[in-house]
């Protein structure tokens, strides 16, 4: 009691005041517990059912520094995907590890976002409404994308917790002016945009929700608000000037100018297709994590108009409008909309959700209401989460049934001791999936097999041959480029995968037929 009254009181944004929400949320039993609970129901399936991801295949040619190695992590200034391989192994492929890490990291930013809420309102929320901004933002289903990579999820995680820890840090050193916080905030900042671009946009969020708590619930003027977001911006800016600098240096030093991060950047896409693209992608309703965060901005709106008219300030409004536009900061820097970089719309759901409970909290028979669709939501978002993780783990299976069967067949039957085997994929559409013309997109779990028979073209590459290694076969030899043109040659009239006689065994060469033009 003595922690929660500390922060009533004080006005003022400060690691104390933080650290006494962390122990208030801590002491209570009802908090944690569904804490627990939900990070179990949103993440159990995918820690417990090991499935590689799209991108897993290809972790040693991300990881593979050199020049020749287009599109590593170096050249796309992903310096913290880095450090994790050569310094802990975590962004290799590992059952049941990386998923549990980032599992309790992303649990763990729940509970310190819940914290900032709680220090930046002066312990506005009860148990209740902490439970389901934490559990709404722990569950959505566009966190989900991240779960399928073991290349990136482990970042991702990290990412999340830093970026809490940067807002915390940042606005405590506003108050405190101490430079270990400044010091400390900037670290954080550093490891946030590390690993994906998008937490640039979430820092800003976060940021912008702690401001209109503070503008709503505390005695801050707007000016000094303004004057506070102003600084943390600057923050911003300061460590993305530090970080692609150090991440030019090296670069420049390796090499690996190949590619860059600007170019995700919007190559002069006319303005009005860029949007009518983003509105598109918006407004198909066939991935629930979008259609919730439509529906989301659609109830933003009147929820700003209620704060700013309550409060008779256009501040509020525009810290709303604010958080709704970072949301799209990326897809309009990039010139599209890709679902699994949103990682800004969970939040942004979580926060409205959080608003539009608090507005009718002593209205009883409308709480209720506003009480029971939070809850709905949230057992929606689990429900999709589990689905798509059940769909990307039996997809999976598909591939490791599709890998045994060929590997037995070339095992028993063909030269594979002396010849090189040539994996040859006319068209990897028809190999175990299809493509989805209206999600302009293959869906979560994608096939990997199909994708390393892709990764280097039509040919056979090593990351096919480790996708046979992850499975315990080890007996394939890598051809060579002409063997492998020798192939594509011969596969014209082949069949394709699983009709009888997908292999074809020459004088040099073996070829395997993936899937038919």
């Amino acid at each position: 009691m003595e922690d929660c009254a500390a922060v009533r009181e004080n006005s003022g944004f400060s690691i104390q005041t933080v650290r006494a929400s962390v122990k208030k949320l801590l002491r209570n039993k009802a908090y944690i517990l569904f804490l627990i609970l939900i990070g179990i129901a949103a993440f159990g399936f995918t820690v417990t059912h090991f499935a590689m991801g799209i991108d897993d295949f290809g972790i040693g040619h991300y990881m593979d520094l050199s020049p020749d190695s287009s599109n590593n992590m170096l050249q796309q200034g992903r310096l913290l995907h880095i450090v994790l391989y050569y310094l802990t192994g975590l962004m290799d492929v590992i059952p049941f590890l990386n998923n549990f890490i980032s599992a309790v990291l992303i649990v763990f930013s729940a509970l310190l976002l819940s914290a900032l809420a709680d220090a930046a309102s002066n312990g506005r929320f009860n148990t209740f409404e902490h439970i389901i901004f934490s559990g709404i933002y722990i569950s959505s289903p566009l966190m989900a994308f991240k779960f399928i990579y073991d290349l990136d999820v482990v970042a991702v995680a990290i990412s999340s917790a830093c970026c809490v820890l940067a807002v915390i840090s940042g606005f405590s050193f506003l108050q405190s002016r101490r430079k270990g916080e400044l010091f400390f905030a900037l670290c954080m900042l550093l490891l946030t945009i590390s690993s994906y671009e998008t937490f640039n946009a979430v820092f800003v969020i976060m940021v912008l929700f702690a401001l209109l708590l503070m503008a709503l619930f505390t005695d801050k003027k707007p000016k000094e608000l303004c004057v506070a977001g102003l600084k943390l911006a600057l923050m911003l800016v300061a460590a993305l000037v530090i970080y692609y600098l150090v991440v030019t240096v090296l670069q420049v030093c390796t090499n690996n100018l190949n590619h860059t991060r600007l170019s995700l950047f919007n190559r002069g896409r006319p303005v009005i297709d860029l949007l009518k693209s983003i509105a598109y992608r918006l407004l198909n309703f066939k991935l629930f994590g979008i259609a919730e965060f439509a529906a989301t901005a659609v109830i933003a709106v009147p929820t700003a108009l209620y704060y700013s008219i309550k409060k008779k300030s256009v501040f509020v409004f525009l810290l709303f409008a604010g958080m709704g536009a970072f949301c799209l900061a990326m897809p309009v820097i990039q010139g599209q909309l890709y679902y699994r970089t949103c990682q800004t719309f969970g939040l942004f759901i979580a926060i409205i959700v959080l608003m539009v409970v608090e507005i009718f909290r002593n209205k009883r028979a409308l709480h209720a209401f506003c009480a029971c669709a939070a809850v709905l939501l949230l057992i929606w978002q689990l429900k999709d989460v589990n689905l798509w993780y059940y769909k990307d783990w039996a997809n999976y299976q598909k591939n490791v049934y599709a890998i045994h069967n060929i590997a037995t067949q070339l095992n028993s039957g063909y030269s594979i001791d002396e010849k090189p085997v040539c994996f040859v994929n006319r068209d990897y559409d028809s190999f175990l999936m299809s493509w989805d013309e209206d999600k302009d997109q293959y869906e979560i779990g994608e096939s990997p097999i199909v994708s390393a028979v892709a990764f280097c073209g039509d040919i056979t590459c090593p990351e096919l041959i480790r996708l046979f290694e992850y499975q315990e076969y080890t007996f394939l030899i890598q051809p060579s480029w002409e063997q492998a043109q020798k192939a594509i040659e011969y596969s014209e009239n082949m069949p394709g995968y699983p009709r009888e006689g997908y292999i074809e065994e020459l004088e040099d060469i073996i070829i395997v037929k993936m899937g038919d033009a």
